[in-house]
């Protein structure tokens, strides 16, 4: 039993040495090496694209276009979707492109058809989605030439011979008014309206005062020209204010600035004129005055003075040509009504138009607009003034009307 025992203390013995060493070495090792968090990665911002073309309320005069933007500096594989979508011209809205996956910095692209398109895009990579951009909304006129708009508006009776009323008619966006005017119950007017101002009121309108004698309303035609398809602009040119006494006649002019070309023109005043004429001067042939003015003469048929303006319509930034036609002097006798045409070539369009009466007492009705929506080989297809010559005409027993348009060629 001793021997056991002793074999026992030993083998204890052996094993508490054992694992002193083990403890020892330990505690001479070096420290493990202290492990690093890997880092998180900094997330990438996907920012919506920044577009450069075409831009709000721009015009492109083809229908082969491209869409542009700024270029996409981040990684991750970005590429761009595009959506655009064509006007109806009502407040409704036809898809007509939806594009993925486009990379680089344009899509070159051809619309189905001239009209006013909107367009957004947003950006995609492997980062995730930017957000969608807002709408930007341009227009497409690919055609050259003219047409008309007109609308219907009643004129309310008038409280004396100043009182008016405005009325204004629209051309499509991205199209400019070159001309425009009155037709006062039929093609030779209504003696109960009076023009009194007929002038283009911005880049795309056409705006008059009209005066109503009759104790009820009546209803007149107001038309404007719009040219589509050219890069040009077009500046309004008023004429300094001429005061015109009580009864009195008057003339003045308005004059386009040097390098720009006269397209079309009118009138405007305090409300108490009768414009007697209202035409285009391009070719210096008419009372002194230089080429490129447009001409107006009045009577102030009210009571007080009153100030009155002409306006002239000059057109550059595009190189069109620019000719006139005039309409040979309608005879209109007492009592009678009288029209006149002028009408442009076949292969020409018609801009602005305007009048001349002969006996300036004799003009106490008229009707003066652009007539292009009958058939060319009308006899009314042109540029339309009519005029009537009441008995009561100042002792002036025969008068005449004549015609004149702006034709536009490219």
């Amino acid at each position: 039993m001793s021997v056991k025992r002793n074999i026992t203390a030993l083998l204890v013995l052996v094993a508490l040495l054992l694992s002193s060493n083990h403890t020892f070495a330990q505690a001479n090792q070096p420290p493990p090496p202290i492990r690093r968090a890997t880092p998180i990665p900094t997330p990438v911002v996907v920012s919506m694209p920044q577009r450069t073309a075409p831009t709000d309320g721009a015009v492109l005069n083809s229908r082969s276009m491209s869409f542009r933007w700024q270029p996409i500096n981040y990684g991750g594989n970005p590429n761009v979707l595009i959506t655009a979508d064509l006007s109806d011209g009502n407040g409704g809205w036809t898809n007509v492109l939806d594009q993925h996956n486009i990379v680089g910095n344009s899509f070159n692209y051809t619309v189905p058809a001239d009209g006013t398109y909107r367009w957004r895009m947003r950006t995609h990579s492997d980062f995730g989605d930017s957000l969608t951009t807002s709408f930007i909304t341009f227009s497409v006129v690919s055609t050259f030439g003219t047409f008309k708009v007109e609308q219907v508006v009643s004129v309310p009776p008038s409280a004396s011979t100043t009182a008016t009323s405005w009325k204004m008619v629209q051309c499509p966006a991205g199209t400019l008014a070159v001309g425009g005017g009155v037709t006062a119950y039929g093609i030779e007017g209504n003696k109960n309206i009076s023009i009194r101002s007929s002038i283009r009121s911005n880049d795309n309108s056409w705006s008059t005062m009209l005066n109503n004698s009759a104790a009820t309303a009546q209803d007149v035609t107001v038309s404007v020209m719009c040219l589509r398809g050219s890069t040009g602009t077009i500046t309004s040119v008023r004429s300094t204010e001429r005061k015109v006494k009580a009864g009195y006649p008057s003339f003045d002019a308005a004059t386009c600035p040097s390098g720009s070309k006269l397209i079309s023109g009118g009138y405007s005043s305090g409300g108490s004129m009768n414009y007697t004429n209202s035409y285009p001067n391009l070719l210096n042939d008419s009372k002194g005055y230089p080429a490129q003015s447009w001409l107006a003469s009045m009577r102030n048929v009210g009571s007080t003075e009153t100030g009155t303006y002409v306006h002239a319509d000059c057109f550059s930034g595009d190189n069109l040509k620019f000719s006139l036609v005039k309409s040979a002097a309608v005879t209109v006798k007492v009592g009678k009504r009288g029209t006149a045409v002028a009408k442009c070539p076949a292969d020409q369009f018609t801009g602005g138009g305007g009048y001349l009466v002969g006996g300036v007492g004799g003009m106490t009705v008229l009707s003066a607009a652009p007539n292009v929506d009958v058939p060319y080989d009308s006899p009314y297809y042109g540029w339309v003034a009519s005029m009537s010559n009441p008995a009561d005409n100042n002792g002036i027993r025969t008068v005449s009307i004549t015609a004149y348009a702006i034709c536009i060629s490219r």
